[in-house]
């Protein structure tokens, strides 16, 4: 099976807005599900709950650690 985050290396750039989904809720912050395999984190955020569809901007993309930094997308560009 492929790695999926090599898969989205490129569609998951820095400053990229995306629609994921709230997997979990951490007192550090929220995880979002962003693709199938590959999960980033919006820290310190509180908001919506799991399972709620949500739009996040691409923050940091760091393949070789597996970790994806995310932030709130703002509905105004």
């Amino acid at each position: 099976m492929p790695d999926p985050w090599r898969a989205y290396v490129d569609v998951l750039a820095p400053g990229r807005v995306h629609t994921g989904t709230v997997e979990r809720i951490v007192p550090f912050g929220v995880f979002v599900r962003v693709a199938v395999g590959v999960t980033g984190l919006v820290h310190g955020a509180a908001g919506p709950a799991v399972g709620e569809r949500v739009r996040v901007r691409v923050t940091e993309f760091d393949l070789a650690a597996r970790r994806l930094g995310l932030t709130w997308a703002q509905d105004r560009e």
